[in-house]
């Protein structure tokens, strides 16, 4: 009989992470200055911190609550904010 091995949770430290404003869930969080510094896409926020994207928000009055879904590697536009979700 085989065994086929369970994939682990994905556990972050997002008090490791650079820029988070908020921690949203696992692995989620609120970041500021996601157009100055990852060209308003969670894909590069994500790879800051070695991690790589499986979701992007445009977020609602600096909180949790989603706006909208916009892609990891769809650009935030003007918007200094996002929710990203890294693995």
């Amino acid at each position: 009989r085989r065994t086929v091995p369970t994939a682990a949770p994905v556990t972050c430290d997002e008090s490791q992470w650079t820029d988070v404003t908020l921690v949203c869930g696992e692995c989620r969080v609120l970041i500021a200055g996601a157009r100055e510094r990852y060209g308003g896409l969670c894909d590069e926020f994500c790879a800051a911190v070695g991690k790589r994207c499986v979701g992007a928000w445009e977020e609602r009055a600096d909180s949790c609550e989603v706006s909208h879904a916009v892609g990891c590697s769809v650009s935030l536009g003007d918007t200094d904010d996002a929710i990203c979700q890294c693995e």
